[in-house]
């Protein structure tokens, strides 16, 4: 069948398919630790708020 084809392209590529897998990764992280930074961000501004009475 076509699958020993299959393979034997995804094999070839293997290298491709690495980088992709580690760019995507990489990208997510980056994503993933500026979601964090907004989120200590925003909390960090409605305690200041809170303490100062909204001004």
């Amino acid at each position: 069948g076509c699958l020993p084809a299959v393979y034997g392209k995804f094999y070839q590529n293997l290298d491709l398919v690495i980088g992709l897998a580690v760019g995507i990764g990489c990208f997510q992280l980056i994503g993933m630790l500026f979601s964090m930074l907004l989120c200590c961000w925003i909390d960090k501004k409605k305690r200041q708020e809170y303490k100062t009475g909204g001004y």
